[in-house]
Order: structure tokens, then C-alpha cells, then sequence
């Protein structure tokens, strides 16, 4: 293993260790104040940290509140949300809304959503 970084002070020098966090220098003249804490491991990790902030969308998906945790919606997945479980054979149509904005959604593709979106999803037959 390699050396573990150290911080110097007028020739003090104190070791971190991987996992903890440099915090609170505070210095006046000669005299130094240092305070070395440990963080918990959810704070390591960026992928584990951005999941715990992502935020909760609220949609409405044929008149029915959803919440989901994505900033993206495929097809599919409103498809799903609508229709539990999905009829085998099925085609649908995908609408959506949001203020003055709107547009349909096709198999395939995806698209942003926000809060207070509306979707509707009907079954369509064959054409």
C-alpha cells in the first residue's frame, strides 16, 4: 500500500487515512486547531450518494397519482404503470402533458418528465 497523506503544521504532521475528511482548520498566530472526522461510507460513494438525492417525480398516469425516482420515462414504462399486468398482443397510444407543452410517445422511446405531468395510455387495435 502507498503512504498515507499527511498534513504539516510548522513540522507537526498528522496522517489521514482513507475515509476521512479534512475539516475546522482554524489558526490564530502560532497556535493550530485541526479536527479530523470520519464520514460514513454513504458519503464515499458518488453513485450511492446521487441515489439518495435524486428526487421523487409525481406523475399522473390515466387520471391515477404515480411517483417514481427518474428523471427520464420510456414508453414501456408508462405502458406499465397504466396497464398492470401489460395485455399480451396489446398496442397502445401514449399522450402526455405538462402546462403548455405535449406530445405523444412512441415504442422505444423515452421522455423528461417533471412534476405534474400527465400521461394517458390507451389500447389501441390493430391497424
Amino acid at each position: 500500500m502507498g503512504e498515507r497523506p499527511a498534513i504539516r503544521f510548522r513540522g507537526a504532521a498528522m496522517n489521514l487515512r482513507a475515509g476521512s475528511c479534512f475539516c475546522g482548520l482554524v489558526a490564530f498566530a502560532r497556535v493550530v486547531a485541526v479536527t479530523v472526522r470520519k464520514l460514513p461510507n454513504a458519503f464515499l460513494d458518488r453513485d450511492h450518494m446521487n441515489a439518495e438525492h435524486e428526487k421523487e417525480v409525481n406523475i399522473i398516469v390515466n387520471g391515477r397519482p404515480k411517483k417514481v425516482n427518474q428523471t427520464v420515462i420510456s414508453f414501456e414504462e408508462v405502458v406499465a404503470l397504466a396497464f398492470n399486468p401489460v395485455p399480451p398482443n396489446a398496442f397502445f397510444t401514449v399522450t402526455y402533458s405538462h402546462g403548455n407543452q405535449g406530445g405523444s410517445l412512441t415504442s422505444g422511446n423515452s421522455v423528461p418528465i417533471r412534476n405534474g405531468m400527465k400521461f394517458d395510455v390507451t389500447e389501441t387495435g390493430q391497424s
